[in-house]
C-alpha cells in the first residue's frame, strides 16, 4: 500500500512536477515509495527519474549523496540506465531551484532549473494556482 506521502507528494515534489508540465514534460510520480526516486518525467525521448528535496540547506557531500543514491535506485529499478537520467532536483531556503547530475565522466555537475530545462534565465519557476490538482488521482 502507498504511504501517505506517495499518496499527496509533499509541496516541492508538486511545485517541481508542475512546472514540468508547463514546459511539456508528462510528469508521473513514483507510488511505490522507492527510496531515491520520487517523479519520472519524460519529454519526447529524454526521460529523468528525479529525486526532490526542500532543506534549510545542502552540503556538497549531501548533494553528492543522494544523487548517487538517486543513480543507483534508477539502475535497480530500471535496469539500463542508458535510457534514463537520473537527476536530483534540491532547494535550500532563500536559494534557486538547483539541479544536479553525473555527467559521462561521473563528475556532478549543478545547474538552476531554467538552464538545466532550457526555460531561459527570464522565466521563473511559476507557483501552482490555488485549487489545482497537479495528481489528477
Amino acid at each position: 500500500m502507498a504511504s501517505m506521502k506517495a499518496k499527496k507528494g509533499n509541496p516541492f515534489e508538486k511545485l517541481i512536477a508542475y512546472n514540468l508540465k508547463l514546459i511539456g514534460y508528462e510528469v508521473q510520480r513514483i507510488d511505490d515509495n522507492t527510496k531515491g526516486i520520487d517523479l519520472i518525467a519524460k519529454n519526447g525521448t529524454k526521460t529523468c527519474v528525479i529525486e526532490c528535496k526542500f532543506h534549510k540547506r545542502f552540503s556538497w557531500n549531501e548533494i553528492e549523496k543522494i544523487l548517487d543514491k538517486t543513480v543507483k535506485e534508477t539502475n535497480i529499478k530500471f535496469g539500463n540506465i542508458k535510457d534514463f537520467l537520473p537527476i536530483f532536483i534540491f532547494k535550500g531556503n532563500q536559494q534557486p531551484v538547483l539541479v544536479a547530475c553525473k555527467g559521462v565522466d561521473q563528475r556532478m555537475t549543478i545547474y538552476t532549473f531554467q538552464s538545466w530545462f532550457y526555460m531561459g534565465a527570464d522565466k521563473k519557476i511559476e507557483k501552482i494556482p490555488k485549487g489545482y490538482k497537479v495528481w489528477k488521482d
